[in-house]
Parts: C-alpha cells; structure tokens; sequence
C-alpha cells in the first residue's frame, strides 16, 4: 500500500500534517506540489530566517546555554548575498539580522524563567495508521523536553502573527499529542514585528537600566524608555503644542524623567510560551481524523482524481497560490516555478518546512 506515486517513480508511504493540510487545502496544489514536484524559484527570507533562529536556539541549548546571538549571525551571515525574497516587515538582510540579534538576546533573558530542561531537537515519530498496512503518520518535534516535571513537546515558531489562543485545540499539536502520546503539548512562539521604532512603541527592556530590569515592558520615545503613566503624562505635556514648542517640552520631559537607551538594550520583538494537555479521550478522535485524510489522498491517487478547489474571494487561497500560474495557464507566474526532476527531487522534512 502507499498513499500516492510521484512522477519520479517513488511510492510515498508517509503522511504528515503539512501534508494533510496542502491536501485540504486544494487537491490539485497536492499534486502539483508533493506528486509532480513544483516548487517556487523564490528563496523566501522568512523560511531562511526561521532556520537560522531554530538552529541559534539548539545551538544554545547544546552548548552550555549561552552564545545564541553569536550562532544566529553565523549562520545568517550565509544569507548576506543570497537574492532572497524579503516581506514588508522584514525590510532587508540587515532588518533581519537586527530581529535576530534581539530574537536571542531576548531569549537567553527569558530562559530561566521557562522552566525547559533536557531538550532534544528535531525528534522523529512514526505511527502506522493501520496494522500491517506500512502507512505511516510522520512528525518532528521541534523540542522535546522536560517542562514542570512532565515530558512535554514544544513546536517552535517563528511568524509575523501573534501567537493563537486556545493552543489546545491546534490541530498539529494534537496531532504530536496522537502519534507520539505525550500529551502535554505547546508553542514557543517568536513573533517578528520589525525594526523601525515609532513614539509609543511598546518594547521589552533587556537589561537593567535607570528603574527598569531585564524583561520590563517599557514605551519608546526618542531613544528614551518611559513607564505607561509617565508617557500618558508626556502627552498631556505636548497636547496641542506647535512644532517647536512640542520639540521643547518633549525634550525637556524626557530629560527629568526619561531613562536613555541604546541599540540592543530592547526589543519590539516578542517571544511567548503556552502549553496545554490533550485529553486522552481525543486521541482516538485525532487518529481517526488523521486515518480519515490518508484514505482520501489514496482514494485521489486511486482515481488519479486531483480537482482544483479555487477561491479567489475569502479565503482568497489562489491570489497567493505558489501553482497559481499552473491553473490559469498564465505563462509568466508559471514561470516562476521550478520543476525537480529525478535527479533533484527534495526529500524534504515533513512537518520541519
């Protein structure tokens, strides 16, 4: 048995969670993506990004907790010269750096407060979904580790968005909680929300300074940190001021009460944790679920039946569809894909993209 062939010629047996939800999401983007082999000719920075912060924080765990900064630059330094596609957010190569910089400092800062001892990284599970069919489920866990006294598995993130609410009910946790039982499950979640600092900015303060200490919340005004109160004070100092005069009385303000800063002092970065428990009365739910998906991937390869499901309205999916090209017959964003050939073909990862 196997769930799908791919034009290589390889019979893939393995089933993953990215899997499954490139199958949801459009049956024909499966094919063109995991059968057929296209992938885009973009390099984007935020997946070489994200690798270089997930490798800098193994990296510090594996040697000794310390060095994090040292390791992101090493690594990201690869990328100096590379034609990266880059997000309005993460401005360029040196935005990027920079995030990375304060990513780490900020974490070795809250580290000890986390609780995590004896990681592992990039932990394989597999499950067979049905005795003696040779299909597998397949995950790796980003961490492995011990987190108050109980095993616990902890997917690392690197985003632009805010990390959800409700961890319990995301559908890939409960799927490490499925086919590895450990059933306390998480998100390190590093949220990227760029470099460039405005008046009232809302940063974390990384080491002590005048009357904050490390990991304070703090508002940022012309290279100043201000508690809330005193910045709602500054704008009634300022309110309704002209140009110079508001210069004025905001300099003179940040003079009595401001506490100077520098770069690397802090960060508009953020980095959060939740955990939750999957109850063992969803296990058998989960896994159904999951046997459920397999059989429908079969099914298509069965039938040789891989419809496109299009959406150009909300969820709007084909206006950022990498195969978007592919099913419009529109030569130019075709061209921006790659095809692997036998030779070339990735081996990729699962659930690690």
């Amino acid at each position: 048995m196997y769930l799908y062939e791919k034009k290589n010629g390889d019979k893939v047996t393995r089933n993953s969670y990215s899997g499954g939800q490139d199958f949801l999401n459009c049956k024909r983007y499966y094919k063109l993506k995991r059968k057929d082999g296209y992938r885009e000719k973009a390099d984007m920075a935020r997946m070489r990004f994200g690798s270089c912060v997930e490798d800098a924080l193994r990296f510090y765990y594996e040697n000794g907790r310390a060095g994090m900064a040292d390791a992101f630059v090493r690594k990201w330094e690869i990328f100096k010269e590379v034609p990266l596609v880059y997000g309005a957010r993460e401005g360029d190569w040196d935005g990027l750096r920079r995030m990375g910089v304060e990513f780490s400092n900020y974490f070795e800062a809250l580290e000890p407060s986390l609780g995590i001892s004896d990681p592992r990284f990039q932990v394989n599970y597999l499950k067979e979904l049905w005795p003696g069919s040779g299909i597998e489920q397949t995950a790796y866990a980003d961490i492995l580790c011990n987190l108050n006294g109980e095993r616990q598995i902890l997917d690392m993130k690197v985003s632009a968005e805010a990390m959800p609410e409700m961890v319990g009910l995301d559908p890939q946790l409960r799927q490490y909680a499925w086919i590895s039982g450990i059933l306390s499950v998480g998100f390190l979640w590093f949220q990227k929300v760029g470099t460039h600092y405005e008046k009232g900015d809302e940063v974390t303060v990384l080491v002590d300074r005048g009357r904050f200490h490390k990991l304070d919340s703090a508002i940022w005004v012309q290279d100043c940190f201000l508690t809330m109160p005193l910045f709602e004070q500054l704008k009634t100092v300022t309110k309704g001021k002209k140009k110079d005069k508001y210069a004025i009385a905001q300099n003179e303000f940040l003079g009595n009460v401001g506490v100077p800063v520098k770069e690397g002092d802090y960060t508009k970065q953020k980095i959060s944790m939740a955990t939750a428990r999957i109850s063992e009365g969803d296990l058998a739910e989960i896994g159904q679920g999951i046997g459920l998906m397999a059989s429908q991937i079969m099914a298509a390869e069965r039938d040789n039946f891989w419809p496109m499901e299009p959406s150009v309205r909300y969820p709007r999916k084909c206006p950022s569809c990498p195969m978007r090209g592919i099913c419009s017959q529109n030569k130019t964003l075709k061209d921006e894909l790659v095809y692997l050939s036998n030779k070339d073909w990735l081996d990729e990862m699962e659930d690690g993209e």
